[in-house]
């Protein structure tokens, strides 16, 4: 089974998204069953394994919101959530390093070379 997950439009900085698989069918009809370790973090059934049991608490988030939003809890497959990043933690040092490059051009429009530039330089950023 494969499933394709996009988005009609981009995702915003700084935001926490949730998707969620649910109501999901095989070609012959038969419902998608969920993982063990999923299973267990939706109907609140005892895991043995220490990283299901220490995303309980961010679970019962996710399947709030979601069920907030019209998913029932109990038709859910599969839920996860991601945040993006913020532009600045994205491109912040390249925009620096522009920014740097920039001012390190002589004012008088000449070329430099190499060494020149070497000579003018502050040192390590």
């Amino acid at each position: 089974m494969a499933c394709r997950l996009s988005g009609s439009a981009g995702a915003q900085d700084e935001r926490r998204y949730i998707v969620a698989y649910y109501n999901l069918s095989l070609a012959d009809g038969t419902p998608v069953q969920p993982s063990e370790a999923f299973r267990a973090l939706r109907d609140g059934l005892p895991s043995d394994d220490p990283a299901v049991e220490a995303r309980r608490t961010l679970f019962e988030d996710i399947f709030a919101r979601l069920e907030a939003a019209g998913v029932p809890r109990g038709s859910l497959q599969l839920a996860w959530d991601y945040s993006t990043a913020s532009m600045d933690s994205i491109a912040g040092r390249l925009v620096a390093m522009r920014d740097d490059a920039f001012a390190r051009l002589p004012a008088d429009g000449r070329p430099r070379t190499g060494r020149e530039m070497a000579s003018s330089a502050s040192g390590p950023r």
